[in-house]
């Protein structure tokens, strides 16, 4: 019976990995650089579709969707202008790295070891918005058990995860190396059966 009560409690003890989510709220406590980004509409034209390329709105006779770009997100805002319900589909949205790997993503309240689970779609009422995040999947890493989010451009000491201290000097240094790179979103949204593909570019203008 000791063996037993020893044995549940040093279990009991064990630092197992957080449930941490998701979530929109992060903290900066280093040195990075402000990117500048524009938008760009990289599939075919939408009927009656206009971009504000400096401010990251797209929009369209169904939606109106507004990006931010955040150093480890990009933060979303889609509004459905129709008389229809819509349906955001997570599972099916692609996030495109500045190097070219292309990856799933997860979104506010998903778990961080869930990351590979599937995620239910996201409906979207008439005349309603919504307001989210995207979080590339493979800048969510477990490391020296901690989870950690890499930022979407910047390189902290060797990328480890870690983010290594780095001085303003270095930081500035290495965000000129992403000057006129892009990451590309596709955003799949489903009205009644058929599903519409949105394709956006966010090209990296500048930084301060």
């Amino acid at each position: 019976i000791l063996l037993v009560i020893v044995v549940l409690f040093f279990s009991a003890c064990y630092n197992k990995p957080q449930q941490q989510f998701i979530s929109p709220y992060y903290s900066d406590k280093y040195f990075t650089p402000k990117y500048i980004f524009n938008l760009e509409h990289s599939s075919p034209k939408k009927p009656n579709s206009r971009i504000d390329k400096d401010n990251l709105i797209f929009e369209d006779e169904k939606v109106l969707i507004t990006f931010t770009v955040k150093h480890k997100y990009l933060a979303i805002t889609i509004l459905n202008k129709t008389n229809e319900s819509i349906k955001l589909i997570w599972d099916d949205i692609i996030y495109v790295d500045y190097e070219g790997l292309s990856q799933g993503v997860i979104h506010n309240g998903t778990r961080y070891f869930d990351k590979d689970l599937p995620q239910k779609t996201t409906n979207i009422a008439p005349k309603s918005f919504i307001s989210d995040i995207i979080v590339p999947k493979n800048k969510v890493v477990y490391l020296y058990d901690k989870w950690f989010v890499r930022d979407l451009l910047s390189l902290y000491g060797k990328d480890d995860g870690t983010f290594n201290s780095i001085t303003e000097k270095e930081s500035i240094e290495r965000g000129s190396l992403f000057v006129n790179k892009k990451i590309n979103i596709i955003l799949p949204i489903q009205i009644k059966n058929k599903i519409d593909e949105y394709h956006f570019n966010f090209l990296v203008k500048n930084f301060e």
